[in-house]
């Protein structure tokens, strides 16, 4: 699946943060993150904000500091609601962080929140340097591959691809509503799974997909096929969105070797960089932030 088509989708779903829930204490941590940045920043900065999907980390910058010029950069078809009044906020769609839309030495401040590491590459850094100013700042947070982000999307992942295999659920509510076996059928199935994957099941993952399984039922049975075809069609489609979207983040966490790379390789562009682990107040990963300043 195209991971921009993937990742449209859920930002036109109107969702504030890629991976986690915008009151969790998570997020209460990288609010302070972001506030610490924001106090450094004045009146005539640029601040550009890679791969912003819904304009997060913009939206808390721009709550402490209204003034700088704000531009959100994403490979996804975005337009946040929340800046549409904000004349200091403009966003960028469909655009590949490797080939940025800046002249060279635009942005005071290069920012990023479990973003950038879906397109990191050496054009992607070579660009990140080159529209950074001499003496501009830099920092980003990105995914730690044992965070208390990561955990959860492999479990959700490994659920959704549980729905998913052939011939398991999924597969046998489209041979239902295409009449091929019958509900008692399509019952069995539903119950070897509850039996197969006791103590793996969730109500936000296994519980929605069976509501959704058991309105599909009532519809056939009521005689609207088409809209039981159209709720499930939508509904699958939606998994399988999301199954791609949590396949790129596990994907893209990194490891100490590889933010020691990418420090590395910001260093070879004149960014002196470094890399410390974001926790939460029970000491638990968040992610990496690197920092780092331009030198000319």
């Amino acid at each position: 699946m195209d991971n921009a088509h993937s990742w449209t989708h859920y930002w036109q779903q109107g969702h504030q943060e890629s991976c986690i829930d915008n009151q969790s204490s998570d997020n209460s941590e990288l609010d302070t993150l972001w506030q610490n940045v924001a106090n450094q920043l004045s009146e005539q900065n640029v601040v550009v904000d890679l791969a912003t999907g819904n304009g997060s980390v913009l939206r808390k910058l721009f709550q402490y500091q209204s003034k700088p010029h704000y531009i959100g950069v994403d490979y996804a078809d975005i337009q946040p609601a929340w800046a549409i009044d904000c004349p200091s906020v403009e966003f960028i769609g469909n655009t590949d962080i490797a080939t940025l839309p800046f002249e060279d030495g635009q942005a005071d401040l290069v920012t990023s929140q479990f973003g950038f590491e879906y397109g990191l590459s050496s054009g992607s850094l070579a660009e990140l340097a080159r529209v950074l100013k001499d003496k501009g700042q830099l920092a980003l947070v990105i995914h730690h591959h044992e965070s208390e982000v990561v955990k959860p999307a492999k479990n959700r992942l490994n659920e959704l691809s549980n729905l998913l295999l052939p011939a398991g659920v999924i597969d046998k509510v489209s041979l239902f509503i295409n009449k091929t076996i019958t509900v008692q059928a399509l019952e069995k199935v539903g119950e070897d799974y509850l039996s197969q994957y006791k103590g793996q099941i969730t109500q936000p993952v296994s519980g929605q997909c069976f509501q959704v399984v058991n309105k599909v039922i009532e519809l056939v049975e009521s005689g609207e096929q088409h809209s039981a075809e159209s709720l499930f069609t939508q509904f699958k489609e939606s998994m399988k969105q999301e199954h791609s979207r949590l396949t790129q983040l596990i994907n893209v966490a990194k490891d100490q070797q590889a933010v020691t790379d990418i420090i590395g390789e910001l260093n070879t562009y004149g960014i002196t960089s470094k890399a410390a682990l974001v926790n939460t107040n029970q000491n638990q990963i968040i992610g990496w932030f690197i920092t780092g300043t331009k030198h000319g």
